[in-house]
């Protein structure tokens, strides 16, 4: 159905309930009541001003409560109109699924600083370091510490958080993070938040740790 007959139907509805309540006149009984103003104004003018112009006014008078009545039946309708097309895209959102931006911040005061080609899914960062400076052991453990989902991030999504540091914030620069990549049984990678570089270093070294989780 289209948007103009919906207005249409609502207007008529409307109009209707203002007829019924005696708010609006038919239009055949504002004829009626036009013509019997301007016969009884024939007879008697007792305001001093000729019949005519007496008939005239009163059938202005009906004319513009006519007027004034569909305006506010219209009014009403588009109101009535509005609120459906309102629920209507409440139900359309609830359906499709939510997309995200890089920066927005998510319910759980993560960061999001990936989104994949659907802008449905991707990852979001915790939005401070862990504290102190952890060993790869412990790191993956304080990481994993903040609930489902959440964990120390591998070589690559340490990478593309090296790129949006200064999206999500709260990183020292200069420092080396931990990744969860494996270099060997003794070693894993690292990167460095200044240069980018990406190094293996032994697992009880202690650096800065932020976790991440995919969405």
């Amino acid at each position: 159905m289209n948007t103009t007959l919906k207005i249409k139907q609502h207007t008529t509805i409307l109009v209707l309930l203002l007829i019924s309540m005696g708010l609006l006149m038919p239009f055949n009984t504002f004829a009626k009541s036009a013509k019997s103003a301007k016969s009884a104004n024939s007879t008697n003018s007792a305001g001093g001003l000729p019949a005519e112009i007496n008939a005239r006014i009163a059938a202005d008078t009906l004319l513009q409560r006519n007027i004034d009545a569909e305006a506010a039946a219209r009014k009403a309708a588009d109101t009535i109109l509005g609120n459906e097309d309102k629920a209507l895209q409440n139900q359309i959102n609830k359906i499709l699924p939510p997309t995200y931006v890089i920066g927005e911040t998510l319910p759980d005061n993560s960061i999001v600083y990936y989104v994949d080609g659907s802008l449905e899914h991707g990852l979001a960062a915790w939005p401070r370091d862990e504290a102190p400076l952890l060993s790869w052991y412990d790191a993956k453990v304080a990481a994993e510490a903040h609930g489902f989902g959440w964990h120390l991030p591998t070589k690559h999504e340490l990478n593309l958080l090296y790129g949006k540091q200064g999206v999500v914030g709260g990183f020292i620069s200069t420092a080396l993070y931990w990744s969860s990549s494996e270099s060997d049984s003794d070693k894993a990678w690292s990167q460095n938040f200044s240069t980018g570089a990406q190094i293996y270093n032994l697992k009880y070294s202690t650096y800065q740790v932020r976790a991440v989780r995919v969405f």
